[in-house]
């Protein structure tokens, strides 16, 4: 099997690129400059190829691209490198984004600290990213970068100068790596009267169940089959792996009957990537207070992991119980919002985006 890697930028990368460059313009309008056509040609890209590789003979900068295999993902690039007292750099990437959830820039990432701290020998690496760019600060977090400060209005994006959240790892920090056993499914909140835990490919009856059930799936276009609820689990498993968050499997604390689910996923709104609490539980065990008393955990655990007081709930418009849920849990209704080709509730918390 293919793994994510990095490797040093090439002209014979050039072309490649500049085509990824092209898909992705969309996608990475949000988080770059404003772009005149010009940057999309190859002999533009060649250009600027031509001057990282000046920089990268002269040990101001280190320029990867990101691959699977013999595919291209995206770029990696560790710039500013100043020597001296300070021994640090800043970190970029992107990577094209039909790739996007897959772990990769979280691997590209550990690679190019690894490196930064190996055999350049240095002792800082800085990145930042716009305020509401919850997916990168995602992968620099799981990579031990902390969050030492907000810089207003850092860098013009898109047209607007844009504040950024500023993040660093000092090499002393930089965490080791071991994965998780995959078979092994540990409580990650417990509340008074629940457990959650990662879901594991045994609990197929249970999940099944839940989105099979007509009742829990009435505001969703039709229940899940068997097979669809099998590959649900293996998204929400990848989550776990890539993100260290998905939904998990909800049971009684003290019987440890299964109940739903509830958990953090990313969802796209209007283009930009937010976290979303979302819970489902079984027709018997509504009206508990259950899904409220989970989805206030998950919120706490949102605020824990991404240091972001900014969750949301997508919720149908007709779907009355879940709205009611997420305000008791602090959420407001924000916008409506085209999603799933349908229309949709956007209720968020107060934190800053």
């Amino acid at each position: 099997m293919a793994q994510t890697s990095l490797r040093p930028l090439e002209l014979g990368d050039v072309p490649a690129l500049t085509a990824l460059l092209r898909e992705n313009r969309e996608h990475l309008r949000r988080w770059d400059p404003r772009r005149t056509d010009d940057f999309f040609t190859e002999d533009e890209q060649i250009r600027r190829a031509r001057s990282t590789l000046a920089e990268m003979d002269a040990g101001d900068s280190a320029a990867f691209v990101i691959t699977d295999g013999d595919e291209l993902l995206g770029r990696l690039t560790l710039s500013g490198i100043v020597r001296g007292v300070f021994q640090s750099c800043a970190m970029g990437y992107w990577v094209r984004a039909d790739r996007l959830g897959r772990g990769h820039a979280t691997r590209a990432v550990e690679l190019a600290t690894a490196h930064a701290f190996g055999e350049l020998g240095l002792h800082r690496v800085q990145a930042e990213t716009v305020r509401e760019n919850v997916a990168s600060q995602i992968v620099l977090r799981r990579n031990g970068f902390t969050q030492y400060g907000v810089a207003p209005k850092y860098l013009e994006i898109n047209g607007r100068w844009r504040d950024h959240r500023m993040f660093q790892l000092l090499a002393e920090d930089a965490p080791p790596r071991p994965a998780p056993p995959a078979s092994t499914a540990v409580d990650v909140i417990t509340t008074e009267r629940l457990a959650l835990r990662q879901m594991t490919a045994d609990d197929i009856d249970d999940i099944a169940g839940l989105l099979g059930d007509p009742d829990v799936m009435r505001y969703y276009p039709r229940p899940k089959t068997r097979e669809e609820a099998r590959r649900w689990i293996d998204w929400n498993r990848g989550l776990y792996r890539d993100h260290g968050f998905g939904l998990w499997y909800m049971t009684l604390a003290q019987s440890g009957e299964f109940i739903g689910e509830c958990g953090l996923t990313i969802q796209m709104v209007d283009g930009v990537p937010e976290v979303e609490v979302g819970y489902h539980v079984l027709p018997a065990h509504q009206g508990r207070g259950y899904a409220t008393e989970a989805a206030a955990a998950c919120r706490d655990a949102a605020r824990e992991m991404l240091g972001s007081d900014r969750i949301i709930a997508v919720i149908s418009p007709d779907n009355r119980p879940s709205q009611i849920v997420a305000e008791r849990i602090g959420l407001r209704l924000e916008k409506h919002a085209e999603m799933y080709g349908e229309g949709r509730l956007i209720y968020a918390s107060p934190g800053q985006t």
